[in-house]
């Protein structure tokens, strides 16, 4: 499962988090991950470049998805 991304940071709806620490996955701007908007994949179907969140913006992001009400959920 993943969460949809975006560089767009004005975002503040249910499960919508910043990623204050965004360049330790590689990202180069300032990223809010919108954690009511989920996508079911295998690994196997990523392409190019995936990287990986710190520690404390993972707690923010697995925090942010378990407080999305299942009516707010979007599976994408």
């Amino acid at each position: 499962m993943a969460v949809k991304l975006t560089s767009n940071p004005t975002w503040h709806g249910a499960g919508d988090v910043q990623l204050p620490e965004y360049e330790h996955a590689g990202l180069t701007h300032l990223t809010t991950a919108r954690c009511a908007q989920l996508v079911r994949f295998r690994r196997s179907d990523l392409q190019g470049f995936a990287g990986r969140l710190s520690r404390n913006d993972a707690i923010r992001v697995a925090n942010a998805v378990g407080e999305v009400k299942p009516e707010e959920q979007v599976w994408l």
